[in-house]
């Protein structure tokens, strides 16, 4: 994505900064990089939705489900996968299996493993609630999978690996696809 070309705002939050893009009045990426360049004029939808993700890193859930994104650019199988993502509630997980098999495409966990590392509105799609079957899986953002094991814990998910000691806590999130 070509952000120089959008409006940006950078913030600080719990994980460190944050960068929104937008144009007129929708959304068109999130990342917890810091763009250097002056911040545009704000406007106030914008200063909210900045308010509402430091809140829920913060530990008030928010599932940011009335925010408009430009999902223009992305296919229609990446809609769908995005789609179903935005729906896993705070606190809880799916894994790549469990999406492919949602959106209709069993085989395809992997295609899922890299729409997930791709997606340009981390906490508005929270790609960290998608897991592996055996493994908290990969994460794209600053910190890699720390980032992803410290922002489920801070929604009450809590994961088991060697490295953290920590208990395994998984709940099934939505019911199966008959």
């Amino acid at each position: 994505m070509k952000t120089n070309l959008f409006n940006k705002y950078t913030f600080e939050t719990p994980l460190g900064a944050c960068t929104l893009y937008w144009d007129e009045n929708r959304l068109r990426g999130t990342s917890l990089d810091i763009d250097k360049r002056k911040n545009d004029p704000t406007p106030l939808w914008i200063s909210e939705i900045a308010k509402r993700i430091n809140n829920h890193l913060l530990g008030n859930p928010d599932n940011f489900l009335d925010i408009h994104l430009h999902f223009e650019k992305l296919t229609p199988f990446q809609k769908k996968v995005f789609t179903i993502v935005r729906q896993i509630p705070s606190g809880q997980v799916l894994t790549y299996k469990e999406i492919a098999i949602k959106a209709k495409s069993p085989l395809a966990c992997r295609a899922i493993g890299q729409i997930m590392s791709r997606n340009p509105f981390p906490f508005i799609i929270p790609c960290h609630r998608v897991i592996g079957t055996n493994t908290l899986g990969g994460f794209s953002l600053k910190g890699g999978s720390k980032t992803k094991e410290l922002m489920l814990q801070r929604e009450g998910y809590i994961y088991f690996t060697p490295q953290s000691k920590l208990c395994h806590n998984r709940q099934k999130v939505m019911p199966k696809n008959k």
